[in-house]
């Protein structure tokens, strides 16, 4: 899953990119079911912890490079952007995980469109 974003172009749309590794397919539900699956076994299995946070990393650094010039475009500081927009991913992909027919491609793709535009935005511009 998370080689997707890694194997985009830099000049990919960052809503294109990020929308790529989000369970909008069968290929990717599955991966996220594995992934949500180490994280929770994770929660009592140092092993596991160590491999998450391995695997965590791997992937803060894949978004960090894809999305880069998106986020030093941002008025905000870009690693709390990354920070928001990976929160953002990780509560859309377990809500769509665990109830796909609630959580459609289309339903995914406009929280992330939200997040995405609100991080362009000067903070003084962000509707309350």
């Amino acid at each position: 899953m998370f080689t997707r974003i890694t194997g985009l172009a830099p000049s990919t749309d960052p809503i294109d990119a990020v929308a790529s590794i989000l369970p909008t397919d069968d290929e990717v539900a599955t991966s996220w079911r594995v992934w949500l699956s180490v994280r929770a076994a994770a929660l009592s299995d140092t092993e596991l912890h160590d491999f998450h946070r391995q695997m965590y990393t791997e992937y803060e650094d894949g978004l960090r490079h894809q999305l880069g010039r998106f986020l030093e475009a941002s008025p905000r500081d870009p690693t709390w952007c990354l920070e928001h927009l990976m929160a953002v991913i990780d509560g859309v992909a377990l809500r769509a995980t665990l109830d796909r027919a609630a959580w459609p491609e289309e339903r995914q793709r406009a929280h992330l469109v939200a997040a995405i535009t609100t991080l362009s935005l000067p903070i003084e511009e962000v509707p309350a």
